[in-house]
């Protein structure tokens, strides 16, 4: 009797259990059905260092996220993950001066519910300094597609106003984000969407 009820205990928790594989597929459909339905809002009053827009759900005749969305793929442990990126801002940089060498990050990390917010750097002068490997893998990968503004060396404030960083939006799977694990904000398997200002590219590594 005590050995029917470990076997049946078993298979209950082998039923719950997703495979990687099998969840990326699950994520890929609702992040395409996310960008079918959705589209971009530009707040044309705010300086260009802020993370200024939002996701919205589309009207008919507007023009959709998935018409605009870049897709691209990365292999994590053997499976292959699809991801999305818009450039919203390609950026630009000062016409003389040094340059730093820092990767100078502004973002705000959303659930698909356009909400939620998982995490924000705004307000927060610790995180202006981005170090990539305590970041979730999405951010990683995506980032390369928006490395074009920088800043000043003299500059203290990162986020000056007086250049033009480059700007943009991720929408990865969960398999980029917090996997099967989720975070004391979200439960496992979310796939997730950042909106990001990016100010500096030099001396990036991406090994």
């Amino acid at each position: 009797m005590f050995l029917t009820v470990i076997v049946i205990a078993t298979i209950s928790c082998a039923k719950e259990l997703v495979l990687p594989a099998n969840q990326a597929k699950a994520d890929q459909k609702t992040i395409v059905e996310f960008l079918e339905n959705n589209k971009l809002v530009m707040l044309a009053d705010k300086p260009a260092n802020n993370i200024d827009w939002e996701i919205d759900v589309k009207n008919e005749g507007e023009i959709p996220l998935i018409d605009i969305a870049i897709k691209d793929t990365v292999n994590v442990g053997g499976i292959e993950y699809y991801y999305y990126y818009i450039e919203i801002e390609e950026g630009g940089s000062p016409e003389d001066g040094e340059v730093n060498d820092l990767i100078v990050v502004d973002f705000n990390e959303y659930l698909l519910d356009n909400s939620t917010v998982i995490s924000t750097t705004i307000n927060n002068t610790d995180a202006r300094k981005l170090d990539l490997k305590t970041r979730i893998s999405g951010i990683q990968e995506g980032l390369e597609h928006f490395f074009k503004g920088i800043v000043k060396a003299d500059i203290e404030d990162y986020r000056a106003e007086t250049d033009t960083p480059g700007r943009g939006i991720l929408i990865f799977p969960s398999g980029l984000g917090y996997k099967d694990i989720g975070n004391d904000e979200i439960a496992p398997n979310q796939p997730l969407r950042v909106d990001l200002v990016l100010y500096n590219k030099e001396d990036y590594i991406t090994e």
